[in-house]
């Protein structure tokens, strides 16, 4: 199973940072919903992330976009993982 080596949550304060990160194609302000969405280049596919969602590099090196939710439930799985072993 593939690691998250590097995860940054979006959000307006760390616009900067997340703007520094090589699959980062752009942010942009919108009306309605969450104040702006980020353009990121996955494995698959150019994906927006939204405020809360999560940019993760896996170890294999690929960039995946990640509800609040999923990230949270993965932590989970692998903090139960490293408990196991």
């Amino acid at each position: 199973m593939e690691r998250i080596v590097q995860a940054i949550q979006v959000d307006s304060k760390n616009i900067a940072d997340i703007f520094k990160l090589p699959c980062v194609k752009g942010i942009e302000k919108i009306d309605l919903g969450p104040t702006f969405k980020v353009r990121v280049k996955t494995y698959k596919a150019s994906v927006d992330a939204i405020e809360t969602d999560w940019i993760c590099q896996f170890s294999d090196g690929k960039w995946r976009v990640l509800i609040d939710a999923i990230y949270a439930a993965y932590m989970i799985y692998i903090r139960e993982c490293v408990d196991k072993s």
